[in-house]
């Protein structure tokens, strides 16, 4: 996948293995984060070792649970959660299609009172973005509460819609979310080579050629870079 990710001209990679707080134990989390930190510099190595021209960086994708403010709380100066070791934090709403925004909005406010910004990961595939959940999201990102990340394969037209059933509604909701100028970064979200591989330059050129060149570099590459780097990201340079 590095190689994948080098042959698109990607820069830099920022890892997101899943995690919930809310489903492993104490023990568990010390072994889980072990390995990922075992398994991030075995990756590094083997990066440089073969000469690839990437980057990577580690974070997590965080599921979205009432337990996380009281993780962090205890865990976050032995696990740093955010993305290469930043205050933002990449949190996937659970699977759930009918799902009332309001619920979340008091761990949000939690996250934000202990200087972390939310970057709701992937919202287009996660949610049914009615009138409701879109006001809300609108709301969030005019108090400036939140981010949001789409990924790369929401905004790729057929065939890639036949690698998963929400492929289409996907489309769909990221195509809304950009027109509202609701997204401040998109994300591979890339899991292998066959079934999620990394898209990046599929979407790049969907991006330039629907909404221009500019807004896709702000998008793809500004913005991803300055959250990395613990910065803030505008949805478009106007918004500064």
């Amino acid at each position: 996948m590095a190689q994948a990710y080098a042959s698109q001209r990607v820069k830099i990679v920022c890892c997101t293995p899943h995690f919930n707080p809310a489903q492993i134990t104490d023990q568990d989390h010390f072994a889980f984060f072990r390995t990922i930190a075992q398994t991030y510099n075995q990756l590094t190595a083997l990066i440089n070792d073969r000469n690839i021209d990437l980057q990577i960086r580690l974070g997590a994708e965080i599921r979205l649970s009432p337990d996380l403010p009281r993780f962090l709380e205890t865990y976050a100066s032995l696990f740093p959660l955010g993305l290469a070791g930043t205050h933002h934090l990449l949190l996937e709403f659970p699977s759930g299609k009918q799902c009332d925004l309001t619920i979340y909005e008091p761990i949000i406010f939690q996250l934000q009172l202990t200087g972390y910004t939310p970057v709701l990961a992937h919202p287009e595939r996660n949610l049914l973005i009615g009138r409701h959940n879109l006001q809300i999201l609108e709301r969030w990102i005019e108090q400036e509460r939140i981010l949001i990340q789409i990924n790369c394969s929401s905004l790729c037209d057929v065939p890639f819609w036949k690698w998963h059933k929400r492929s289409r509604i996907s489309y769909q909701q990221a195509r809304l979310l950009l027109d509202r100028n609701l997204v401040h970064c998109i994300a591979s979200d890339a899991h292998d080579l066959v079934r999620r591989p990394p898209l990046n330059r599929w979407a790049f050129r969907s991006i330039s050629r629907r909404y221009g060149i500019e807004r896709a570099q702000r998008l793809m590459q500004i913005n991803p870079g300055q959250l990395l780097l613990g910065q803030s990201a505008a949805v478009n340079p106007s918004s500064h």
